[in-house]
């Protein structure tokens, strides 16, 4: 479900998609309650996770998610001819889902940008010093 990216496995089930560096994709996963050295699924219940762009866009995909969830889980049960009430009851756990801004720090930026500068300006001067001979 993490379409053309496999984002690494997560340490700890804090870690969002946006962690992992993926900036516009979706995952679903179910959360690892177990330890370090065991893996322990004994949570009914799935984490559904989006990133993009725009809110539109990742509250577009985690609409589509659960929708597809369902119908898996639904197609599932009519295939097995489960009875209506011993069906799965899919819960959503809020209204619409909550979406997060993630901007980058122009500090870093504006740093960045003058040690690019700087090596730039450097580069220049060596390489006018080794032509100097030349003219």
């Amino acid at each position: 479900m993490t379409g053309l990216h496999t984002p690494p496995q997560a340490v700890s089930g804090d870690v969002t998609l946006l962690d992992s560096g993926v900036y516009d994709g979706s995952s679903v996963t179910q959360p690892n309650v177990g330890g370090q050295w065991s893996y322990s699924f004994s949570e009914a219940g799935m984490q559904v996770q989006a990133t993009g762009p725009t809110a539109e866009s990742v509250t577009a995909k985690i609409d589509d998610l659960v929708a597809r969830i369902r119908a898996s889980v639904s197609a599932r049960e009519n295939a097995k001819h489960v009875a209506p009430s011993q069906r799965v009851r899919i819960l959503v756990s809020s209204g619409p889902p909550p979406v997060y801004f993630v901007s980058g720090s122009h500090t870093r930026a504006l740093a960045g940008m003058g040690l690019v500068s700087a090596l730039s300006i450097a580069a220049m001067a060596q390489f006018l010093r080794g032509r100097e001979g030349w003219l």
